[in-house]
Protein backbone atom coordinates (compact mmCIF):
# COMPACT_ATOMS: atom_id res chain seq x y z
CA UNK A 1 0.00 0.00 0.00
CA UNK A 2 1.63 3.26 -1.11
CA UNK A 3 0.57 5.74 1.63
CA UNK A 4 -0.22 3.67 4.75
CA UNK A 5 0.48 0.10 5.74
CA UNK A 6 -2.35 -2.29 6.60
CA UNK A 7 -1.84 -1.94 10.35
CA UNK A 8 -2.22 1.84 10.34
CA UNK A 9 -5.14 1.65 7.90
CA UNK A 10 -6.91 -0.82 10.20
CA UNK A 11 -6.18 1.33 13.25
CA UNK A 12 -7.69 4.41 11.57
CA UNK A 13 -10.72 2.50 10.31
CA UNK A 14 -11.45 1.18 13.81
CA UNK A 15 -11.59 4.75 15.13
CA UNK A 16 -14.74 5.37 13.10
CA UNK A 17 -16.17 2.10 11.81
CA UNK A 18 -17.03 -1.42 12.90
CA UNK A 19 -16.88 -3.06 9.47
CA UNK A 20 -15.25 -6.49 9.07
CA UNK A 21 -11.52 -6.37 8.35
CA UNK A 22 -9.67 -9.34 6.85
CA UNK A 23 -5.90 -9.03 6.52
CA UNK A 24 -4.39 -10.64 3.39
CA UNK A 25 -0.65 -10.55 3.73
CA UNK A 26 2.61 -12.18 2.75
CA UNK A 27 3.79 -11.60 6.33
CA UNK A 28 3.34 -14.98 8.00
CA UNK A 29 5.18 -14.56 11.30
CA UNK A 30 3.07 -15.03 14.41
CA UNK A 31 3.87 -11.49 15.61
CA UNK A 32 2.60 -10.03 12.33
CA UNK A 33 -0.67 -11.91 12.71
CA UNK A 34 -1.05 -10.90 16.35
CA UNK A 35 -0.40 -7.25 15.51
CA UNK A 36 -3.07 -7.34 12.80
CA UNK A 37 -5.61 -8.82 15.21
CA UNK A 38 -4.62 -6.50 18.08
CA UNK A 39 -5.27 -3.34 16.06
CA UNK A 40 -8.76 -4.54 15.20
CA UNK A 41 -8.57 -7.05 12.38
CA UNK A 42 -11.23 -9.75 12.50
CA UNK A 43 -9.18 -12.37 10.68
CA UNK A 44 -5.76 -12.77 9.06
CA UNK A 45 -4.79 -14.89 6.05
CA UNK A 46 -1.27 -15.35 4.71
CA UNK A 47 -0.27 -15.83 1.10
CA UNK A 48 -0.54 -18.21 -0.58
CA UNK A 49 -4.14 -19.06 0.25
CA UNK A 50 -6.88 -20.90 -1.55
CA UNK A 51 -9.67 -18.97 -3.24
CA UNK A 52 -12.24 -21.21 -1.59
CA UNK A 53 -10.92 -20.42 1.89
CA UNK A 54 -10.88 -16.69 1.10
CA UNK A 55 -14.46 -16.77 -0.19
CA UNK A 56 -15.60 -18.76 2.83
CA UNK A 57 -14.00 -16.33 5.29
CA UNK A 58 -15.39 -13.28 3.51
CA UNK A 59 -18.89 -14.79 3.52
CA UNK A 60 -18.62 -15.57 7.24
CA UNK A 61 -17.44 -12.03 8.05
CA UNK A 62 -20.25 -10.48 5.99
CA UNK A 63 -22.85 -12.78 7.56
CA UNK A 64 -21.79 -11.83 11.09
CA UNK A 65 -21.54 -8.15 10.17
CA UNK A 66 -25.11 -8.15 8.91
CA UNK A 67 -26.33 -9.79 12.10
CA UNK A 68 -24.47 -7.48 14.51
CA UNK A 69 -24.26 -4.22 12.58
CA UNK A 70 -26.35 -1.41 14.01
CA UNK A 71 -27.79 -0.72 10.54
CA UNK A 72 -28.82 -4.33 9.98
CA UNK A 73 -32.13 -5.08 8.31
CA UNK A 74 -32.69 -7.72 11.01
CA UNK A 75 -32.74 -5.04 13.71
CA UNK A 76 -36.00 -4.60 15.53
CA UNK A 77 -37.33 -1.31 16.85
CA UNK A 78 -36.97 -2.55 20.40
CA UNK A 79 -33.48 -1.89 21.74
CA UNK A 80 -32.83 -5.13 23.62
CA UNK A 81 -29.82 -5.28 25.90
CA UNK A 82 -28.00 -7.20 28.59
CA UNK A 83 -26.99 -5.00 31.50
CA UNK A 84 -25.04 -5.53 34.68
CA UNK A 85 -23.61 -2.87 37.02
CA UNK A 86 -23.60 -0.13 34.39
CA UNK A 87 -22.18 -2.32 31.59
CA UNK A 88 -24.78 -2.53 28.84
CA UNK A 89 -24.53 -4.65 25.68
CA UNK A 90 -27.16 -4.01 23.01
CA UNK A 91 -28.00 -7.45 21.61
CA UNK A 92 -29.31 -6.37 18.22
CA UNK A 93 -26.53 -3.96 17.29
CA UNK A 94 -22.79 -3.78 17.75
CA UNK A 95 -22.78 -1.42 20.71
CA UNK A 96 -21.56 -1.61 24.29
CA UNK A 97 -21.77 1.14 26.91
CA UNK A 98 -20.62 1.68 30.45
CA UNK A 99 -22.63 4.31 32.33
CA UNK A 100 -23.90 5.67 28.98
CA UNK A 101 -20.37 6.03 27.55
CA UNK A 102 -19.77 3.90 24.44
CA UNK A 103 -16.95 1.34 24.48
CA UNK A 104 -15.56 0.88 20.96
CA UNK A 105 -15.16 -2.84 20.22
CA UNK A 106 -14.28 -4.76 17.09
CA UNK A 107 -16.88 -7.15 15.73
CA UNK A 108 -15.14 -10.17 17.26
CA UNK A 109 -14.71 -8.49 20.64
CA UNK A 110 -18.41 -7.63 20.64
CA UNK A 111 -19.39 -11.19 19.74
CA UNK A 112 -17.17 -12.67 22.46
CA UNK A 113 -18.56 -10.30 25.10
CA UNK A 114 -22.12 -11.00 23.96
CA UNK A 115 -21.55 -14.76 24.19
CA UNK A 116 -20.08 -14.49 27.68
CA UNK A 117 -22.66 -11.99 28.99
CA UNK A 118 -25.60 -14.08 27.79
CA UNK A 119 -24.54 -16.86 30.17
CA UNK A 120 -22.70 -15.27 33.09
CA UNK A 121 -20.59 -17.63 35.18
CA UNK A 122 -20.67 -20.31 32.48
CA UNK A 123 -17.18 -21.39 31.51
CA UNK A 124 -16.41 -21.38 27.79
CA UNK A 125 -13.32 -23.15 26.49
CA UNK A 126 -11.18 -21.46 23.83
CA UNK A 127 -12.47 -24.05 21.36
CA UNK A 128 -16.10 -23.25 22.19
CA UNK A 129 -15.53 -19.50 21.86
CA UNK A 130 -13.78 -19.90 18.51
CA UNK A 131 -16.43 -22.17 17.04
CA UNK A 132 -19.34 -20.05 18.29
CA UNK A 133 -17.89 -16.63 17.39
CA UNK A 134 -15.96 -17.42 14.21
CA UNK A 135 -18.51 -20.04 13.09
CA UNK A 136 -15.70 -22.35 11.97
CA UNK A 137 -14.20 -25.60 13.19
CA UNK A 138 -11.45 -25.03 15.76
CA UNK A 139 -7.84 -25.62 14.77
CA UNK A 140 -4.88 -25.40 17.11
CA UNK A 141 -3.67 -22.23 15.36
CA UNK A 142 -6.93 -20.50 16.36
CA UNK A 143 -6.00 -20.63 20.05
CA UNK A 144 -3.85 -17.49 19.85
CA UNK A 145 -6.54 -15.67 17.89
CA UNK A 146 -9.06 -16.13 20.69
CA UNK A 147 -6.52 -15.24 23.38
CA UNK A 148 -5.53 -12.00 21.60
CA UNK A 149 -9.16 -10.92 21.18
CA UNK A 150 -9.90 -11.67 24.86
CA UNK A 151 -6.79 -9.71 25.91
CA UNK A 152 -7.85 -6.70 23.83
CA UNK A 153 -11.42 -6.92 25.10
CA UNK A 154 -10.24 -7.05 28.71
CA UNK A 155 -8.02 -4.01 28.19
CA UNK A 156 -10.89 -2.00 26.73
CA UNK A 157 -13.23 -3.01 29.56
CA UNK A 158 -10.63 -2.13 32.21
CA UNK A 159 -10.04 1.27 30.57
CA UNK A 160 -13.79 1.99 30.37
CA UNK A 161 -15.14 0.59 33.62
CA UNK A 162 -12.17 -0.43 35.74
CA UNK A 163 -12.99 -4.15 35.60
CA UNK A 164 -12.31 -6.67 32.86
CA UNK A 165 -15.32 -8.81 33.89
CA UNK A 166 -13.85 -11.73 31.95
CA UNK A 167 -12.19 -14.20 34.26
CA UNK A 168 -9.83 -17.01 33.35
CA UNK A 169 -10.53 -20.42 34.79
CA UNK A 170 -7.08 -21.93 34.43
CA UNK A 171 -7.08 -25.09 32.37
CA UNK A 172 -10.80 -24.70 31.63
CA UNK A 173 -11.59 -21.46 29.81
CA UNK A 174 -13.22 -18.05 30.33
CA UNK A 175 -16.36 -16.78 32.04
CA UNK A 176 -18.12 -13.45 32.53
CA UNK A 177 -18.63 -12.13 36.04
CA UNK A 178 -19.52 -8.59 37.08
Amino acid sequence: MPQLDGIETCRRMRERHSVPILFLSAKSEELDKLEGLEVGGDDYMTKPFSNMELISKVKALIRRYRVYDSGSANRTNKDESIETDGLKLFTNRNKVEFNDNEIKLTGKEYEILKLLMKNPDRIYTIEMIYEMVWDEAFTYNAKNTVMVHIKNLRNKLIKACGDACIHTEWGRGYRFER
